[in-house]
């Protein structure tokens, strides 16, 4: 699932999926995150990335192409489909809403949180875990939102892919979004 992050770390383009929104009954992480990226074009990023051993750092300025690329994953995990509608308990406070995968049921994201001030979304988060009997892919993104302009502060992901017979990859990016 974080491939897809992986590689918008790089200059080369990849296809990626649409995640339709088909239902209303939980978070709207999809659109909260295409209304985010509408907002952060031309936007610089700050970016360390750490793959196993290797650490690279980085600073771009994207566009809106580039930060949908960038959030993917995020628009990704959204859970807001047909397939989902029953497989997910929500808690919801004043300020904070858990979503919970129920025990038994298909889904790749675990939980997500978001926590909020108002209708003002201070942070999400996500864990995720798939597994087959030859891989498993699992990990954890997490954003922050500046209450005062309402967009994107920070960001992270880790995560970890592990394939039948070869060693654990890992990977943890870390992003500061320039104001």
């Amino acid at each position: 699932m974080w491939l897809v992050l992986l590689f918008s770390c790089t200059e080369q383009g990849t296809n990626l999926r649409e995640n339709p929104t088909q239902l209303d009954q939980y978070f709207p992480l999809s659109d909260f995150v295409q209304s985010q990226i509408e907002r952060l074009d031309g936007k610089k990023v700050r970016k360390t990335l750490v793959l196993g051993e290797r650490k690279e750092e980085v600073t771009q300025q994207l566009d809106q192409v580039g930060w949908r690329k960038e959030l993917d994953l995020f628009i990704q995990s959204d859970i807001n489909k047909a397939s989902l509608a029953t497989s997910y308990t929500t808690e919801e406070t004043a300020d904070r809403i858990v979503h919970r995968l129920i025990d038994g049921e298909l889904g790749d994201v675990q939980e997500m949180k978001v926590i909020k001030d108002g209708d003002t979304i201070l942070e999400l988060s996500f864990t995720y875990r798939k597994e087959s009997f030859f891989y498993l892919s699992e990990g954890a993104g997490s954003m922050t939102v500046n209450p005062e302009t309402g967009l994107v502060a920070s960001y992270e992901v880790s995560g970890r892919q592990k394939v039948w017979f070869l060693p654990a990859n890992t990977m943890e990016l870390s992003a500061v979004v320039n104001p």
